[in-house]
């Protein structure tokens, strides 16, 4: 039910005496416009009146709550206003109350819960498109919002805002994932989470095929979704009686896998422990 409109114009190629134009970001009252567009009464061309549609509301506050959260993006507002809204549109479409208020909101995480879940399902469906098992899609969701982190720059303002890398460097970075590169980064440009930029080297006059972030506010997600990341995989430091301590840190190879028991349950035991631990890659891994 919404619409998101991108400017091309100067976006194939930068360099030396090449200008990008661009469309100036939503204000307050276009955001607020553009979240209210499909609760209206008023016909749209031949196709009626939106409301008919659509059939949901807001509540006043809501509106309010979105417009001062979406603006606090230092750019690509329409993008981050239309995942927050669609999220909320598809939790009300199966509601018989089809009414949404500020715990609809709070149940989607806000704009910036939106944004990251959007991310997330994104890179969980090229995960299932190769057949990956769920968990295996989960660390590889993490893998790649780690290295699009990297497309990240904070200002000096206190503002987010997208960098581009080469896409050679990041096809390096991202080496070890069992997401096809081509595929996935494809299919995160149609969803708007990657952008192809391409600029010209000046020292050999070459083009440099790059990618930047889709947008600023995903930019600011990411920022933010890194530091909780990183808090709560920072190990623990403990001193205590009895603690175990390692003499030496473990590799992979390391790692080795034992399995006991006899009698037909063990078997079968044994069987479903082997076939998990291969659907979250850990075979592959072991030295023994």
């Amino acid at each position: 039910p919404f619409l998101d409109v991108h400017a091309k114009a100067g976006r194939q190629m930068r360099g030396a005496g090449m200008a990008e134009f661009f469309l100036d970001d939503l204000q307050e009252p276009q955001i607020r416009e553009a979240i209210l567009r499909p609760t209206s009464s008023k016909p749209v061309g031949e196709y009626g009146p939106p409301s008919e549609k659509y059939r949901f509301s807001f509540a006043d506050e809501v509106v309010q709550e979105i417009v001062a959260q979406v603006g606090q993006a230092g750019g690509g507002r329409l993008t981050a206003m239309q995942m927050v809204c669609t999220a909320l549109y598809e939790r009300v479409s199966t509601s018989s109350a089809r009414h949404i208020t500020v715990e609809t909101l709070r149940s989607v995480g806000g704009v910036e819960g939106s944004i990251e879940r959007f991310v997330d399902d994104t890179l969980f469906e090229c995960g299932r498109g190769v057949n990956l098992a769920p968990v295996v899609c989960e660390q590889e969701a993490v893998r790649w919002k780690k290295v699009m982190h990297g497309l990240a720059r904070a200002q000096p303002d206190g503002t987010v805002t997208t960098d581009i890398r080469e896409v050679d460097v990041l096809r390096r970075e991202l080496a070890g994932s069992r997401l096809p590169f081509d595929s996935t980064a494809a299919y995160l440009v149609r969803n708007l989470l990657l952008r192809p930029d391409n600029v010209v080297d000046v020292k050999s006059g070459t083009i440099v095929p790059c990618f930047g972030l889709g947008h600023d506010a995903l930019g600011l997600v990411l920022r933010n979704w890194k530091a909780r990341h990183d808090r709560h995989s920072s190990p623990v430091q403990s001193s205590g009686e009895g603690d175990f301590e390692d003499e030496a840190p473990h590799t992979e190879n390391d790692l080795a896998l034992c399995l006991s028991g006899d009698g037909y349950q063990c078997v079968l035991f044994n069987l479903g422990a082997l076939w998990r631990l291969n659907e979250l890659g850990v075979l592959p891994r072991l030295a023994r």
